[in-house]
């Protein structure tokens, strides 16, 4: 967030090139992290294959947020510029409404089958999550990606290593469908004071996770856009 205040307070020529002289990670998260009129003067600059790399590093609910606001030819050429599991996905979460579950939900979530042994899970997370900044709570899927349960790392750690994860999981299980509303997620994540809470569709496949920043950001939005205007 503060690189991003610093590149647009330099002139359009220093700009550019301070973005590009970022390591592709580092220019991601700076972008997610700017205005959409700050995201499009970016864009402007860059040729297409350069802004196809940057969306394809995004975390996929921003990624999907700012390709909503895009002109639909936009969004097409860059998503055939993107590996195309990555552009699938994105595709995915274009087709829901912004203002569903499916809509802000984030595709990155660390999964499991229900029959690993625990002691496999904790190298697995460790082997396999180097790239997440935080591992809120772990999925436990049965073979047709169907959600079991919901664990996390301290569960694991304190568990017998023979163990299935089956059964370090949460007595309840929570979750929300792909079409719930914002409000009806909101309300379930502050109920229980949980940090993330998985989306499934009707046979129970999970397709993603909202976190607390995903949902309060669409909080703050709504509440933004409902306030009182002042008078001068």
């Amino acid at each position: 967030v503060d690189l991003g205040d610093i590149i647009f307070d330099l002139n359009p020529t220093q700009r550019i090139a301070l973005f590009r002289a970022l390591d592709l990670k580092t220019k991601a998260r700076v972008f997610e992290n700017l205005e959409f009129d700050e995201q499009m003067a970016i864009l402007k600059e860059l040729d297409k294959k350069e802004a196809a790399q940057i969306v394809a590093n995004m975390s996929s609910d921003e990624a999907a947020d700012f390709l909503e606001k895009l002109p639909q030819s936009t969004v097409k050429n860059l998503l055939t510029l993107v590996e195309s599991s990555r552009a699938k996905k994105l595709a995915t979460l274009l087709g829901f409404a912004s203002d569903s579950a499916g809509g802000i939900m984030t595709a990155e979530f660390v999964s499991m089958v229900e029959t690993m042994p625990v002691e496999g899970a904790l190298d697995y997370i460790k082997n396999q999550t180097k790239e997440y900044d935080v591992v809120p709570y772990i999925y436990i899927m049965d073979e047709r990606n169907r959600l079991k349960g919901v664990t996390t790392i301290r569960r694991l750690l304190f568990a017998d290593p023979k163990e299935t994860v089956l059964k370090t999981a949460f007595p309840k299980t929570l979750y929300v469908h792909l079409h719930d509303s914002v409000k009806e997620v909101a309300y379930l994540m502050d109920r229980y004071k949980v940090s993330a809470i998985a989306v499934v569709d009707e046979e129970k496949a999970m397709h993603g996770i909202i976190t607390m920043d995903d949902i309060l950001s669409q909080v703050i939005s709504i509440a933004w856009r409902k306030r009182p205007k002042q008078v001068l």
